[in-house]
């Protein structure tokens, strides 16, 4: 099959007005903590996990790659999304965090990169595509938006997508609704320093569209990235698994159309010491402008909230309108130890009949289950530190649960789905 590539230098078809809200999200792209991630999961610096301070030695699926799967798993929490570990194997673990939409929350957008590794440090292949996902979660999380948006890191791309395989097969199953799959594998790299990016794209018509989101973005949002468009592209990372099961998706990383990757590729030479530094953040600043784009903002407030998730300001649904919860909701005073107390530990997530939360004290709480249009399906008060939630004579689907104080302030809102 002859391959098309189109280096793009003139402005696309379609254009999107500039947002300032999004303008803003591009600009809180930090390109510190895009290096922090990747220094820390590289193994150049320690780092804290869980309290314990470690180092990232390696991330090999084969030799135990755990350390770095709970450092990912821990920064996605801290966004106050709800995380969920899926184990598929022996060895494999996929990590993942839902910001559900509040008006289509069917419809999901994606935006992936592995976090395993050939060997030690591996910076650019891939702690820079981990470092893209979660700094975008850490900086939208607390937004509302009306598609749904899942911030995922998989397991064992490199020996054979395994992670993301399942992941896309088992949606697959479920009938889920993914719209589009944006996938990061090696973006720091920028050798001769023209600033060209690759697109890799094949022929559902959907993924053409994804790319011409992406060209249009480069321009809206003046940055200072150049795409190159590569059709058919390689199958060589986990946009293949989507492609596999005809979901649109498209990879995003530095230029191996133009053999301007890393010199230190699936070696321990991979190291963040060769990153084109602006490159790099101008490609992390593209991955927050595409999500806060097609993520579609709420037409309300995005600083708080209204208290029903969908705009009316009832006090029946979920207190922050992302479906998610992660602010107070209703402009309750709320301190931070009370805050602190309802980072929980919470799972199974999917599940099929019950879930458990883990508080880290005990203090008299509401807890309350929602259904996707607001209605109170479960309410109960416990102070225990330990609790598991019978979901057994409710119907398959998404639930919010929320979390109030006694005196009636809303702390947390969590979003669990039920197979």
């Amino acid at each position: 099959m002859k391959k098309i590539t189109l280096l793009i230098t003139l402005i696309s078809s379609f254009v999107f007005a500039q947002d300032p809200t999004i303008t803003g999200f591009v600009e809180e792209t930090s390109l510190d903590n895009l290096t922090t991630y990747v220094r820390e999961l590289s193994g150049e610096d320690p780092t804290t996990i869980y309290g314990e301070n470690v180092t990232i030695e390696h991330r090999v699926s084969n030799y135990n790659n755990n350390l770095s799967a709970d450092y990912i798993k821990e920064k996605l929490e801290d966004t106050g999304l709800t995380v969920t570990v899926q184990n598929y194997s022996n060895s494999g673990r996929n990590i993942y965090a839902t910001q559900l939409g509040t008006v289509n929350p069917d419809d999901i957008f994606i935006v992936s990169a592995h976090y395993d590794s050939v060997s030690y440090y591996c910076a650019d292949d891939n702690a820079s595509g981990v470092a893209g996902v979660l700094e975008a979660a850490r900086i939208l999380a607390d937004q509302c938006f009306e598609n749904t948006i899942i911030y995922a890191l998989w397991d064992e791309e490199e020996i054979g997508l395994k992670g993301s395989e399942h992941f896309s097969d088992y949606f697959f199953s479920q009938n889920k609704n993914i719209v589009g799959v944006l996938n990061i594998d090696m973006m720091g790299y920028d050798g001769d320093n023209d600033k060209v990016f690759d697109i890799d794209i094949n022929n559902n018509a959907v993924s053409g569209q994804i790319k011409d989101d992406l060209i249009s973005l480069v321009d809206t949002y003046n940055l200072d990235i150049t795409p190159l468009v590569v059709n058919p592209g390689t199958y060589a990372s986990d946009h293949a698994s989507f492609w596999a099961n005809d979901y649109a998706a498209v990879l995003l990383g530095e230029s191996w159309e133009n053999d301007d990757i890393t010199p230190g590729y699936h070696s321990s030479q991979d190291r963040i010491s060769l990153f084109n530094m602006p490159y790099f953040h101008e490609m992390g600043k593209l991955i927050t402008a595409y999500l806060a784009t097609k993520g579609i903002l709420c037409e309300e407030d995005n600083s708080g909230g209204d208290g029903d998730g969908n705009g009316d300001g009832d006090g029946d649904g979920d207190g922050d309108g992302d479906g998610n919860g992660d602010g107070d909701g209703d402009g309750d005073n709320v301190s931070v130890g009370e805050l602190e107390d309802v980072k929980t530990i919470f799972y199974p997530n999917p599940t099929r009949d019950s879930f458990a939360m883990d508080f880290k004290t005990e203090k008299d709480r509401e807890i309350s289950v929602f259904s996707i249009t607001g209605k109170v399906v479960l309410n109960f008060k416990s102070n225990q530190k330990h609790l598991e939630i019978n979901l057994e004579n409710l119907a398959s689907g998404n639930y919010i649960i929320q979390i109030k104080t006694t005196d009636g302030k809303k702390l947390k809102l969590y979003n669990i789905i039920k197979n």
